[in-house]
This record gives structure tokens, sequence and C-alpha cells, in this order.
């Protein structure tokens, strides 16, 4: 009787949860934001921007419904139906998710002046912020209407009262414009306000017409900071030079600090490192050479048997036996822990008179064979 009891109560208990369970899957597919993500999810776009109207018709101010409708119309050709919503949204959604929206679609549908004042709108809320002519800037840019762009950064640079507010923007104008000295003073402003722009405005500059290079690379010379060598540096490798690059970015490590100094070099020669020119390889020895210099310790160890590597690449046997020779004079075994001698029979060859001849000079053959084995170990681990 027990067991029945049991088993009857184990039955019911399962139908519970299962009801339960139905009764949450049935809540959540009752959802229409849930819905209109998961319709999203299937690249069922009607069916989506139907689910996030339905949302925002309740709750104007949900912000997750509002982007979610801009995502669905967006590939239906229906963008302005998100209008009317975003309209009721101003006020209940934080403005950097509703201004935008705006923005966007009016610019999509060739509503300049409504999208101008879109950002007015935006910018007398949040004064002190480049934001809204930012977004304004963006969306211009994507409907190829330059002029409209160039208004916004000019009325940036004046509400904000900044000559270099939206350079990063304005590189990318005056590019498309095809003032390429232009965009390169505007590259160097953006970089000065944020350094992670310095491999962007390096790829945005490499396919600049060959006739416009020598102008931009003036244009560089003529700016005397380090901001400037850098990219000059890099825009020669680039353009068939990495030797003049090289030397340019060594004679401008002057004032800065050894961590500047070693930012800067350590990046070049990592670029240098993907060029396939036969001079990069030299270029790459004389930029880790001057690093090593700079360095102490591991680091200078390093940069010193990587410079000994790109010498030898580049044929220079000499040059890297003097590397590896200064490796030896200004480091002990046990700072060059983890290095590693690549290759085999040539760089054996390399290595063995220079530690022969500095730690086993006057010894036999077989001593300083040994000596010469224990130094590569110890380096290769």
């Amino acid at each position: 009787m027990s067991r029945v009891l049991g088993s009857l109560l184990v039955g019911a208990w399962l139908c519970a949860g299962s009801g339960s369970l139905a009764a949450q899957q049935a809540q959540a597919s009752a959802d229409p934001l849930a819905q209109g993500h998961e319709f999203e999810r299937k690249g069922n776009h009607a069916a989506a921007a139907e689910a996030f109207a339905r949302v925002l018709s309740a709750r104007p101010g949900d912000a997750s419904a509002l982007l979610g409708l801009e995502r669905s119309l967006d590939p239906l050709g229906r963008n302005a139906e998100i209008l009317p919503h975003a309209r009721k949204a101003v006020g209940a959604v934080p403005n950097a998710v509703v201004y935008p929206i705006l923005i966007r679609t009016h610019m999509a549908a060739g509503a300049r002046d409504s999208a101008r004042a879109a950002a007015e709108a935006w910018a007398k809320m949040a004064p002190r912020e480049p934001s809204p002519w930012r977004e304004l800037v963006t969306a211009a840019l994507q409907r190829r209407d330059r002029p409209m762009a160039r208004t916004a950064i000019e009325a940036a640079r004046q509400r904000l009262g900044r000559e270099q507010a939206l350079a990063y923007e304005a590189a990318q104008l005056l590019a498309a414009e095809g003032d390429w000295n232009g965009a390169t003073r505007e590259w160097l402003a953006a970089i000065s306000e944020l350094p992670g722009h310095q491999l962007t405005a390096l790829a945005a500059l490499t396919p600049a017409p060959e006739r416009t290079r020598p102008a931009i690379l003036e244009t560089l010379e003529r700016e005397r900071s380090l901001d400037a060598r850098r990219l000059e540096a890099a825009l020669m490798a680039r353009w068939g030079d990495p030797l003049g690059g090289a030397r340019r970015l060594i004679a401008a490590l002057t004032t800065p600090s050894r961590a500047q100094a070693a930012e800067a070099l350590t990046q070049f020669a990592d670029q240098l490192r993907a060029l396939g020119s036969p001079d990069a390889p030299r270029a790459r020895g004389l930029v880790l050479e001057e690093l090593a210099q700079r360095s102490t310790g591991v680091a200078a160890s390093r940069a010193r048997l990587e410079s000994a590597r790109a010498y030898q690449e580049a044929g220079d046997r000499e040059a890297s036996r003097r590397m590896l020779g200064n490796l030896l004079i200004g480091d002990t075994l046990d700072a060059c822990p983890g290095f590693h001698i690549y290759g085999e029979h040539d760089e054996a060859d390399l290595l063995f008179p220079v530690i022969s001849d500095r730690f086993g000079n006057g010894r036999p053959l077989p001593v300083r064979l040994e000596i010469f084995g224990r130094i590569v170990e110890e380096l290769a681990h």
C-alpha cells in the first residue's frame, strides 16, 4: 500500500513539475520581446519587427525593443517605420540610444535637415559631448553625403571649442575627397588623442596613390612628434624603403622615455617582420639592435639575439656575429632563459667562433666544443 501511495505522490510531483515547465515555456513564448529576439535569431525579420513593435506599443521606453526593431527593419528596407516609435521614446529611452536611431533613420531616408535637427537636439542635452556630431558624421559618410559630414565636423569643432574634435572622422572624410595631406594631419591629431589610432592610420594611409606619397611623407617630416616619426617610418617601410624608415625612427628617439622608445621600436620591428621586401630583415636587425641598447637584462638579451637572427637572414654575417658577441659580453647565461637558437648548421657555424674565442681560447678543441654545447643548450632552454 505504501509503495502504491509513494508512486502516486511521485507521479503527481512530476506532473506538477511538467505543468510548471510548460507554463514557463508558454509564458516565454507569450513575451513579445523574447519572441522578437527568437525570430531575429532565426532570420525572420518581418516577424521580429512585428514583435518588437508590439513591445514598443505597450512600453515606448524599452531600449532593447527599439534597437531590435531597427535591426529587423533594416534588411527589409523599411527603416522609416521606426520613426514613430523613436519619437515616442525620446525622454523615456537613454539619449545615446534614441537619438542615434533618429539620426541614422533620417539620413537613410535622405532627410538631411531632420537628421541634423536630431543631432542638435541631442547636443543641447550633452553640450560637452562629441557623440551627437560623431553619429551624424558617421551616418553621412555611410550615405556618401560628404557635405553633411563636413558640416557636422565644423559644427562639432565650433560648439566644443576644439580644433581637433572628430579628427578620426575628419581623416576619413579628407581621404575620401582625395586630400591625403589633410587626412595625414587629421590622423596625427587623432593619434595624439588616442594612441591606438596609430595602426588604423597606417592602414588608412598605406593605399594612398603613389603620386601622393612624397607629399604625405613631407607632411609627416614637418611634424616633430614621435607619433609622426612612427607613422612616417611605417609608411616608408610599406612603400619600399624599410631601411630609410628604420633610420628615421632611430634618429628621432632622442628625447622619449625608455618605455616610449621601446614601444615604438618593438612595434616597428613587428611590422618589419611581416614585410617581404629584401631590405626588411636588415632594417629589423637595426631596430632590434637599437632596442637592445636601450634595454637591460632579459629584454636586452632577447633583442640582441633577435637582431643577430635578422642580420643573418639579411645575409650580414658580420653584423650577426657582432650582436652575438655583444650578447655574450653584456649578459650572463642566467639572463637568457627561454631564448631559442633558430636554425641548425648555419647558426651553429656562426655561434661557435664567437663563443669559442670568448670562453675557450687556448683550450683543446674538445673542451671548446663542450663549452659551446653547454652555452647553446642553455640559450635554447
